[in-house]
């Protein structure tokens, strides 16, 4: 992996975010992927950035790029009840 994909993935993913953890809601995650979260944030990160920034960050991002996909998919799913 080059330094500028690795800035890249810095610059998208760890970032602060105005998101405050306990304004929001819980949410399950494998105890892996938690590990793997974590140890993103503690060394990539440097600990400047919570795991909760993280998944804000990704989700923001998934949403962002697939915003399209979701509501074609959403309205081909929807069925109205009468």
């Amino acid at each position: 992996m080059t330094a500028k994909r690795k800035k890249s993935y810095k610059n998208t993913y760890l970032q602060e975010t105005d998101f405050i953890a306990r304004e929001g809601k819980p949410v399950y995650v494998r105890e892996e992927y938690h590990k793997k979260l974590f140890q993103i944030v503690q060394t990539i990160g440097a600990n400047k950035v919570s795991v909760s920034d993280l998944l804000d960050n990704i989700l923001e991002n998934h949403f962002s790029k697939h915003k399209k996909q979701i509501r074609k998919e959403f309205e081909e799913s929807y069925k109205p009840i009468f």
